[in-house]
């Protein structure tokens, strides 16, 4: 699971790199569905799908709300087999 806190958006969009900046997975979920809220500030949790392979990636999370407001958060974190 990819966690972001990005507040309340209406459709959020990850996009995941391996180490050297290739795009290895990217998909979306809708917003609506916030996993919950932390310290006041909602968040998500992403679930990357398939097979991984032990590496560091980077994760960017991309939230657009309603009216228009984007938030993007950007994640590091590795995958240790």
């Amino acid at each position: 699971m990819i966690r972001a806190e990005i507040g309340l958006v209406d459709t959020v969009d990850v996009t995941i790199f391996d180490v050297s900046g290739r795009v290895v997975h990217s998909g979306s979920m809708p917003g609506a569905t916030a996993t919950g809220i932390l310290d006041g500030n909602y968040y998500y949790d992403y679930p990357w799908p398939g097979p991984k392979a032990s590496g560091v990636y980077f994760a960017v999370i991309h939230g657009k709300a309603a009216d228009g407001t984007l938030v993007k958060a950007r994640v590091k974190f590795a995958v240790v087999r």
